[in-house]
């Protein structure tokens, strides 16, 4: 951080941008505490893209407004569309042709329209719980 701080002093002429590097290497006391704690979890690019779109769709939607309910009903949602949607042709050939997260992460599909996959999956399709008794969703 302080090299980079040091070049930036010398290369850069835009007053943002050395703004910008200067608060960035403010906090480099907070960065490094995750590094204290070798077996630490951290923070994936994967992870940043999904939290991204979430981010982005209760931003631009205020779908946090009404009830505690309606909030865990969006957040719902979202999640069963981000998961079940098709993903574009080249992602799914990346992807051993598996057609969305949820299809690859089961890696199963119920059939070749992701509408049926979503419904046969969020309605548990008769699975019942260790007690015996339908879950209720």
């Amino acid at each position: 951080m302080r090299r980079l701080r040091e070049w930036t002093a010398e290369h850069v002429s835009t007053a943002y941008v050395r703004e910008q590097v200067e608060k960035l290497c403010g906090r480099a006391r907070e960065y490094g505490q995750a590094y204290r704690h070798p077996g630490g979890h951290r923070t994936s690019t994967m992870l940043e893209r999904v939290m991204r779109a979430l981010n982005k769709y209760f931003d631009d939607g205020q779908h946090l407004h009404g009830s505690k309910k309606a909030c865990g009903q969006h957040s719902r949602a979202w999640a069963l569309l981000y998961n079940f949607r098709p993903w574009h042709p080249v992602t799914a050939r990346a992807n051993g042709g598996y057609q969305s997260p949820a299809e690859r992460l089961n890696e199963h599909r119920y059939h070749d329209h992701w509408l049926h996959n979503l419904l046969v999956s969020a309605s548990l399709a008769g699975y019942r719980c260790r007690s015996g008794s339908p879950q209720n969703p």
